[in-house]
C-alpha cells in the first residue's frame, strides 16, 4: 500500500513542476462532462417516480425487486429465498416490470 502511495505521491510532485502549457482561454473552450443543474433535476424527478411506483406494488413484489437489482440474486436464488419456482420468478418479474412501466406511463 505504501508502495503505491509513494508512487502517486512522486507523480503528483512531477506534474507540479512541470509548466503547464494551456491557457485559461484553451480551458473554457473544453466542453463540461458534468451535467447542468437542469439535468440533475430531471434526474432526481425520475428517480422520484421510480420510488414511487415501485412502493405502490405489492410487497413481494417489492422484495422481489430488491433481491434481483439491489442483491443481485439470480432467479433461481430468488425463487428459493421466496418459496417459489424458478419459473413462477420469471413470470413474476415480467408482470411486475409490466406493472411498473404501465404505472410511469411508458409504453
Amino acid at each position: 500500500m505504501s508502495i503505491a502511495h509513494n508512487l502517486l505521491a512522486n507523480w503528483y510532485r512531477a506534474k507540479g513542476r512541470r509548466p503547464s502549457t494551456a491557457t485559461l482561454d484553451d480551458a473554457l473552450e473544453v466542453p463540461a462532462d458534468t451535467p447542468g443543474p437542469e439535468s440533475s433535476l430531471e434526474t432526481s424527478e425520475q428517480i422520484r417516480r421510480v420510488r414511487e411506483a415501485v412502493r405502490s406494488l405489492p410487497a413481494d413484489r417489492q422484495r422481489l425487486l430488491a433481491l434481483k437489482y439491489v442483491e443481485g440474486c439470480t432467479n433461481a436464488e430468488i425463487g428459493r429465498r421466496m418459496g417459489r419456482t424458478e419459473g413462477a420468478i420469471k413470470a413474476l418479474h415480467h408482470r411486475t416490470l409490466g406493472q411498473l412501466q404501465e404505472a410511469l406511463g411508458e409504453p
